[in-house]
């Protein structure tokens, strides 16, 4: 749990990254694909959500995108080798679903409820 400074300064970054020019795409699929994307970024314990989603009889959900042009992770220099092979298995899965453009890169993905 975080402190009260801790909380205000997490406050701070988070309006600043939400209001920095990004581009967040949303993406809509069936909870089979969810499973899949899932895996692709190695977020399986997101699975326990999808099931409560299926056992609620639900049978679409929505994932947010960041998208950056992909020069940017090109020239990411200091990320993490593991970050940056997850992340373009990722981007190859939203490029080959037409979701995102072949000029563009996923570095963020996480589902939305």
């Amino acid at each position: 749990m975080c402190g009260e400074n801790e909380s205000k300064d997490l406050m701070k970054n988070m309006r600043q990254v939400v209001n920095e020019p990004q581009s967040f795409v949303r993406y809509e699929c069936p909870l089979k694909q969810a499973y899949q994307i899932n895996k692709l970024t190695q977020q399986i314990l997101k699975n326990e959500l999808l099931d409560k989603f299926a056992q609620q009889g639900e049978t679409l959900v929505s994932y947010y995108l960041n998208v950056v042009p992909q020069a940017v992770v090109d020239n990411m220099r200091n990320a993490k080798e593991e970050y940056l092979t997850q992340y373009q298995s990722v981007t190859n899965f939203f490029r080959a679903n037409k979701t995102i453009d072949q000029n563009q890169a996923a570095v963020f993905i996480d589902l939305c409820a």
